[in-house]
């Protein structure tokens, strides 16, 4: 074999100097494309920056315009009431201001005047007027008789410098002339120009006045103006609430921007230099233009800076490189390319096996189909199955084999695929069905879909056949059965109508329904009910469909109508809300009763047993009493003799006004009969509850002949009703609604809100630690703690909101008529916040009822909160629940003495908080837990001791930091396993290292919950497990927080006292970061302050960390206490604190947690 030759090697490894220039080409040609590209990204980040600050002036201009529209259309509203009234008095005035809301809904609104136009000669009987409703000291200003006043007369709110208004005329300024003169022909609301109210001669504000006439009666003259004057800054605030905060805005009144015209200026501060993008435009506002001047802020531009174009220069420049790199290795690598070839070549191979199997495995029947072959070019199993042959057969057609002729109105198989074919060659997607014929004469019903495939060099069409034989004969059975559900309304014997909620229309109704009013079906269809005469007034229609409303459904709901001879039938009604024909309708199912109704009022006089258990009365047509039985008497107190010949009247109590009974006696009118309860007045004065029906006794022509009266005393009944209401519905603690009522009010504010359109809000309390209170303290004073709180959360909600308890420390807060989405939550946080403070307030709480000597406790408590948002029925009171619930986790997962909104991310991580939990359960059983040590030395670095730190060693996740599990721990009550496991596993330790002489001086501090801590049997169990180990108990040390010094001092002093006495020692862990009382701190009988690792870590940059860290060392050496710092991390902390006096340590500068093991080897070398 040949051999190849040195000179042939080295060419053949090294490129020619011509072969090279491709690679400087690309070189030059990418970094002409990055210098283009750097210039471009420039360019368009300018325009970003101007897009965006386009759309803040859009935004800004939008609810400007939006919120003056607002406020005109509050003024036109009160010029309107003058309009609906003959006569507006001060009482009316005040309550439709107090109806607006000013101070929420309309905050810029100073005030709503009414000022009277009237001439010199009227302005007398004007004062003497306003003064006789009750404004005495009522005067015009400026005084003197003019040819033309227009003095205020009402000013609502009616408070502090509001009142100064009234008595003013207005005319007489030249100003609010100018715009009243303008406002008198005017149909929209004026403004004057930039004015000085009078309420803010002290600290002058840019103002101006807002008006609109009011027409008299008569059309002639005006008759007054309503106007409300509004602070600049205080309108704008109100209007801007939405807007972008990086685009400032001044406004001048006129077009005239000079300084004495400025009326607005968002930006108070002056600028270094020109904002780069402003922006000007004239708007009119109540018939006076304004100048509006829009310019970019600091905070706008700063996002527009080059920190993007640099960053696409440089990733140009190493584009570039890499590019000339690759060119380069290339040119010297021609075998990298052969290699490149074969690997595409094979990816191409797998993309295409990977295709084939999607095409294989696809439910479609697909084909290929060869134009200018005329046949399929290929297909995949499922065509093979649909067209019954193999798909060597199915390759050798076309596909005018499968298509019968009859199916294509006359046109030949060949014609109808023909012009298929053109229309996917022409690029479109051809959808559309046809009755396909397989090789076994079988016909199917098929959705095809064509498509063309690209190709260099041949027209190929794709196409999929799905079989829809089978739906299409569900969609004609489905078809069939609505024409079977036709056919059984309109021959049912029961009448049947659809009528229309928006309108009363009736939409359907089947021939019975017809011939029950004497109608044919036509003359019914299209019109309302109240045009037939259906029903014989809107108001008893409005009952019906309110009791609808309220039930969900009807049974059995009497009523009565007319049909088209006038004749009165009496109906049993069933409805129920359905949808048809895609609209809101009712669907009413009626028997006509009025022959048994006939039957029963001619025998109503014989079936009544006079002389019952029930009191009795029977009157005439004018309803003077003509006998009355004897148990009327043991109610009443009135003897038979006593009653005849008087009126019912005779029992009136005073509670009834004279629409309740005129309402009464309509109903026994029209209806004949009335059942409800009364409130009566006894002989003796007492007033009762009583059960009282009225039926009219008619002649044979229909007029009323008698009154029969049947009652009865409910005052039992109605004492045990509302017992048992109380107790269904109320908590018997705080005496809020339950959690069943809770339920129903949340469905009502539901309903409400889809159907008024307004959100509402579901808050869920939970108060923290108050298990604590209850463990430590007693049921009775949690009991007094409980009704407090609910008090207080009662004191905070509006009129119609509503407070309940679900149980334990849980309470419920639902409000309901809420704004939009933004406002409903900031509304919404803000009612909570007010909760939450009024929660956090002292409490006072009677220790006697605990058995405690001392008489009171005052008491703190927090609250978290979890709030969720609702607008209609699309959620169910359920999910509303679990919403609230999940977002109040999350509260107390963030630190408690908070609240969160629900989210729906949360969701997700509740779900792996339950996984987390039934995890830890496990865990416990089967002994997944383990304690790392972290070595704590002194000052000459010699070990100590060691804190001893758990850790979870997860089946699947691994080493688990306590971080994520022991909150969780605290939450479920694991801590109390799982602290008493550490504990001994911490004393099995010390017994080890007790064995051995170079490890028995150390010790081990171990971490105590609050909740471990605050078990009674707390030092029973600490000492048991000394007892059980055979640990010195000299060399064990217990690390509290401060948290736990915030309840009942004297039992954690008792405890650690009693634990100290057999040589246990204590140490309080992070100091500093708590709230611990110094006066408490020298009572306990602490050995070691641990200095917190926050302070620590930048106690050499941060002169507060380092000042804390020095007080707590001196703090220590002052109460004769031990300090060890935790968290030091490099020589110089060390240093510092060594420094100022504290020489214990614990950090990764010594070593991080490990096992006993490497804890052991770490202090041999140490000793060594």
């Amino acid at each position: 074999m040949p051999t190849a030759q040195p000179a042939d090697v080295i060419n053949s490894a090294t490129p020619s100097r011509f072969g090279l220039w491709p690679a400087w080409i690309a070189l030059v040609c990418s970094l002409a494309l990055t210098v283009v590209a750097w210039r471009y990204t420039q360019q368009d980040l300018d325009r970003r920056m101007r897009a965006e600050f386009d759309a803040g002036v859009s935004q800004m201009r939008a609810d400007i315009d939006a919120g003056i529209a607002g406020y005109m259309r509050t003024l036109r509203g009160a010029a309107a009431l003058f309009a609906a009234s003959d006569k507006v008095t001060r009482e009316d005035w005040h309550g439709y201001v107090a109806g607006l809301r000013l101070e929420t809904d309309y905050p810029a609104m100073q005030a709503l005047i009414f000022a009277r136009a009237v001439t010199g000669e009227e302005l007398g009987a004007l004062v003497r007027e306003v003064r006789k409703s009750g404004i005495a000291d009522y005067a015009v200003r400026p005084p003197g008789r003019r040819e033309r006043h227009v003095v205020s007369v009402y000013a609502e709110p009616y408070v502090g410098l509001n009142v100064q208004a009234l008595g003013r005329d207005i005319f007489q300024d030249p100003a609010r002339r100018e715009a009243l003169e303008r406002a008198r022909n005017a149909t929209q609301p004026v403004i004057t120009g930039k004015v000085r109210l009078q309420m803010d001669a002290q600290h002058p504000v840019p103002s101006f006045v807002m008006m609109l006439p009011v027409p008299s009666r008569s059309g002639g003259e005006v008759y007054g103006y309503v106007l409300s004057p509004f602070r600049m800054p205080a309108l704008i605030a109100d209007l801007m609430k939405r807007s972008p905060r990086d685009v400032s805005l001044s406004i001048h009144d006129g077009v005239d921007p000079r300084p004495e015209n400025l009326f607005y200026r968002s930006d108070t501060k002056e600028r270094p230099s020109a904002a780069k993008f402003v922006h000007s435009e004239t708007l009119v506002v109540g018939g006076r233009p304004w100048t509006l001047s829009y310019a970019s802020m600091p905070e706008l531009e700063v996002r527009g800076d080059m920190g993007r174009s640099t960053q696409v220069l440089a990733g140009g420049l190493l584009t570039s490189l890499l590019l000339f790199a690759i060119a380069w290795s290339l040119a010297t690598t021609r075998d990298r390319a052969v290699r490149l070839a074969h690997e595409m070549t094979g990816s191409l191979r797998e993309s295409e096996a990977r295709f084939r199997t999607l095409v294989e495995q696809a439910p479609d029947a697909i084909v290929v189909h060869d134009v200018d072959l005329g046949c399929f070019v290929d297909a995949n199993a499922q065509a093979e199955k649909l067209f019954g042959c193999s798909r060597e057969e199915l390759l050798k057609a076309g596909p005018e084999r499968f298509y019968p002729p009859e199916q294509f109105n006359g046109k030949t198989a060949a014609q109808s695929v023909r012009e298929m074919l053109d229309r996917a060659l022409a690029g479109e997607q051809v959808s559309i069905e046809r009755t396909v014929c397989n090789a076994q004469g079988k016909t199917m019903r098929c959705e095809v879909r064509l498509i063309r495939l690209p190709s260099a060099d041949r027209r190929l069409i794709r196409g999929s056949f799905l079989d829809i034989t089978e739906r299409l004969l569900a969609e004609d059975v489905r078809r069939r059965a609505e024409q079977r559900d036709v056919i059984i309304f309109h021959t049912s014997p029961i009448a049947i109508a659809i009528t229309s909620i928006a309108d009363a229309r009736f939409v359907e109704v089947n021939e019975a329904f017809a011939r029950m009013q004497g109608r044919s079906r036509e003359e019914m269809v299209g019109r309302t009910s109240i045009e037939t005469g259906y029903w014989p007034s809107a108001e008893a229609r409005m009952r019906w469909f309110e009791a609808l409303q309220r039930e969900g459904e009807l049974h059995e709901y009497e009523v009565v109508f007319r049909d088209a001879a006038g004749v009165q039938r009496n109906i049993l009604m069933s409805s129920s809300f359905i949808e048809f024909a895609g609209e809101p309708c009712t669907v009413n199912f009626m028997n006509d009763i009025t022959e048994r109704r006939m039957a029963e009022q001619s025998q109503r006089i014989a079936a009544i047993t006079f002389e019952s258990q029930e009191g009795m009365m029977i009157t005439d047509a004018q309803k003077v009493m003509l006998r009355v039985n004897h148990a009327f008497s043991e109610i009443t107190g009135y003897s038979s003799e006593e009653a005849v010949g008087r009126t019912p009247r005779l029992l009136s109590s005073g509670r009834h006004e004279a629409a309740f009974y005129d309402a009464m006696w309509e109903s026994v009118e029209k209806n004949g009969t009335w059942r409800g309860e009364i409130w009566n007045r006894r002989k003796d004065g007492e007033i009762y509850p009583e059960w009282l029906s009225v039926t009219a006794v008619k002649a044979s022509d229909g007029t009323i002949t008698h009154y029969v009266g049947t009652f009865s005393d409910i005052t039992l009944r109605k004492a045990a009703e509302d017992e048992i209401r109380n107790l269904a519905f109320y908590d018997p603690l705080t005496q809020l609604p339950n959690r069943r009522l809770m339920l129903d009010r949340l469905r009502q504010a539901l309903t409400s809100s889809a159907r008024h359109g307004r959100h509402g809000a579901l808050m869920l309390f939970d108060l923290d630690d108050f298990k604590t209170l209850n463990d430590t303290l007693g049921h009775d004073v949690g009991d007094q703690f409980l009704v407090e709180v609910g008090r207080r959360m009662e004191s905070c909600i509006r009129e119609g909101d509503t407070v309940a308890r679900l149980g334990g420390d849980e309470f419920v807060v639902i409000l309901e008529d809420l704004d939009a989405e933004t406002l409903a939550a900031m509304q919404a946080e803000s009612i909570a916040v007010k909760i939450q403070a009024a929660l956090s307030r002292p409490y006072v709480l009677d220790l006697s009822l605990a058995g405690v000597e001392r008489d009171t406790r005052s008491y703190h408590c927090t609250s978290s909160i979890g709030i969720t948002l609702f607008r209609d029925q699309s959620v169910s009171v359920e999910e509303l629940m679990k919403r609230a619930d999940t977002a109040m986790y999350q509260a107390k997962a963030a630190g408690r003495n908070t609240m969160r909104f629900y989210d729906p991310a949360m969701q997700a991580v509740v779900a792996v908080r339950a996984e987390m939990n039934a995890d830890m359960r496990n865990a416990v059983r089967e002994g997944q837990f383990l304690l790392h040590y972290q070595p704590q030395v002194d000052g000459a670095g010699r070990v100590t001791g060691a804190e001893a730190l758990v850790r979870w060693r997860h089946p699947r996740r691994g080493l688990v930091a306590p971080g994520e599990f022991i909150p969780l721990a605290e939450d479920n009550g694991l801590i109390l396993p799982l602290g008493r496991w550490v504990l001994k596993a911490a004393c099995n330790q010390l017994l080890e290292w007790a064995q051995r002489a170079e490890m028995a001086h150390l010790t081990v501090a171990v971490n105590v919950s609050s909740r471990q801590f605050r078990q009674r049997d707390f030092v029973e169990d600490v000492l048991s497990v000394i007892q059980e180990t055979g640990a010195n108990p000299h060399k064990l040390k217990l690390e509290l927080t401060e948290s736990l010094l915030l309840h009942d001092m004297e039992d954690i002093i008792a405890k650690m006292t009693a634990l100290k006495a057999e040589g246990v020692s204590f140490s309080l862990d992070d100091f500093g970061t708590g709230y611990s009382s110094l006066s408490y701190l020298k009572r306990l009988p602490l050995g070691q302050l641990k200095i917190d690792q926050s302070f620590v870590r930048d106690v050499l940059t941060d002169s507060n960390d380092a000042a804390i860290a020095r007080t707590i060392i001196a703090l220590a050496k002052s109460l004769g206490m031990k300090v060890i710092a935790e968290g030091v991390e490099t020589e110089g902390q060390r240093e510092f604190l060594a420094s100022e006096g504290c020489h214990a340590y614990q950090g990764y500068l010594f070593g991080r947690p490990g096992t006993a093991e490497a804890l052991q080897e770490s202090a041999l070398q140490i000793i060594v």
